[in-house]
């Protein structure tokens, strides 16, 4: 990050120098390896997450030691996009010094070909599921998605998910998964 740069991630008053420094110092790779823009992890989030969200992320470090999955965001009425909130909630777990990651599905599933399975301390996944006429996603990869929500749930990885339809999702990904989703995490 140029020094101009470095400078105004101070500027925003969200970072302090002394506790960010390495941090700024480093947001451009930070920010591709995350998947998270920089000014996400340097701005305030404006109202973007509301409080249950916010709520959410300030305690997910106890979610986690409690055995939690994560959080589902639910819905299609949102001032802000899924992939929005989910960007603003990955700057905050980032700023605080929370391995978090956000990854669309379909990369997911790309990396999970290679046995690359994420090991973030939150996964933010703002796609995995959008109903779609005709459209689903193979058995295959149902159940490597699944998998992979069951192996971070025993690690005490958290995952956010973006699912616009519990109803739709169990009739698109299975009962077992909709199961899954509901008795390991919280839903907003």
């Amino acid at each position: 990050m140029s020094a101009t740069m470095t400078a105004n991630a101070f500027d925003f008053g969200v970072l302090k120098e002394e506790v960010h420094g390495s941090l700024v110092k480093n947001m451009d790779k930070i920010s591709v390896a995350t998947g998270v823009p920089a000014k996400y992890i340097y701005t305030e989030d404006n109202g973007v997450c509301n409080a249950k969200e916010s709520d959410w992320l300030l305690h997910c470090r106890k979610y986690r030691q409690e055995g939690y999955g994560g959080l589902i965001l639910t819905g299609t009425e949102f001032v802000h996009s899924p992939e929005e909130k989910m960007m603003v909630m990955g700057g905050k777990l980032i700023r605080n010094f929370i391995d978090a990651r956000l990854v669309i599905v379909q990369e997911l599933l790309e990396e999970m070909k290679d046995a690359d399975i994420d090991s973030s301390d939150v996964l933010l996944i703002p796609n995995f599921f959008i109903a779609k006429k005709g459209t689903s996603l193979p058995d295959w990869q149902v159940n490597l998605l699944q998998g992979l929500l069951i192996k971070r749930l025993c690690q005490q990885n958290l995952t956010v998910l973006y699912v616009q339809s519990m109803e739709e999702l169990k009739k698109a990904y299975g009962q077992s998964m909709h199961d899954h989703l509901i008795k390991n995490y919280s839903i907003l």
